[in-house]
This record gives structure tokens, sequence and C-alpha cells, in this order.
């Protein structure tokens, strides 16, 4: 996806120099991208389901139900592999940090903080890109909502 088009769902996008740092993939989602599996599309519908395009994915063990989009759900999802919440979104040394975008009590989007402090994302299932945190917040109805919850774990 051109980064015009970006824009246009994100306006706070323009101007901030995001770049793209990967091809389009259809095989993973921004919270596989955090978790670091490129190989699935992670949502809460338990097993994968050969049927859906992608095949979704949820690990066992791990709270959801089919269409559940709390956060909380994937507070729970992101803790099992090793975060917890902080209050800080800065650069601490040692940790990877990450935020989740939250728009009427729903996860929208999940973005990992890089060394530098920006931010990488995988915009559906489009590009990566690189951008500042608040230049994904929107409320249009394709945007992500706000960055609301901060978590982190040690390298």
């Amino acid at each position: 996806m051109p980064l015009r088009e970006l824009y246009r769902i994100f306006p706070s996008l323009a101007g901030t120099k995001p770049q793209i740092t990967s091809p389009i993939d259809w095989d993973y989602n921004c919270v596989a991208w955090v978790i670091g599996d490129n190989k699935k599309w992670y949502e809460p519908f338990g097993d994968v389901l050969p049927s859906a395009s992608p095949p979704y994915y949820w690990p066992e063990g791990v709270q959801g139900s089919p269409n559940d989009k709390r956060f909380v759900t994937y507070v729970k999802l992101f803790e099992s592999h090793g975060y917890r919440i902080t209050e800080n979104e800065s650069v601490e040394p040692g940790y990877t940090k990450i935020a989740i975008y939250v728009k009427d009590e729903e996860f929208r989007h999940v973005a990992r903080q890089t060394a530098d402090g920006k931010w990488s994302s995988k915009i559906g299932k489009q590009e990566d890109i690189s951008h500042e945190l608040r230049a994904l917040e929107t409320d249009n109805p394709c945007g992500y909502g706000t960055a609301t919850i901060f978590m982190k774990k040690r390298e």
C-alpha cells in the first residue's frame, strides 16, 4: 500500500517520515509481528481454522472466544509471552516494549518499539512500517484509536 493511502487512514502519519520496512505479507498480522511469529495470523478463535483465509490462530490456555476483541484478551496473550504492563513508553535498555491501540474498549492494533525510540507496525495484510507512536492514532472508522496500554519484557 503506498504511503499516500496510509495518510488517508492515518492523517497524523503525514509529515512524520514513516518508512516501509518490509513487503506485503498476508501470512501474519500486527500481533504476530510483535510476538515474533510471522507465520500465523493471531485472532481469538481458539484453534487454527483451515477454512479461514488466512488461517486464524489463538494459543491454547489464553482466554479468548470467537470475535473477542476486548483489549484485556490481548493483554493476557502478551502476558503469556512475558510482557508486563508499564506506565513508561520511553526506551528502556534491556527491554522490548509494545503499545496496544484501543478504540471503544476493543483491541485495534499493537506496535513494537525499536531501539531508536520509533515504533514498528504490521499494517493488516500490508507492509510493516516504522513510525512515530502517535502517528497511527485516529478515530476514523478504519483507524486504530489511541495507544493506550504499554507493556514491556526483558530482552
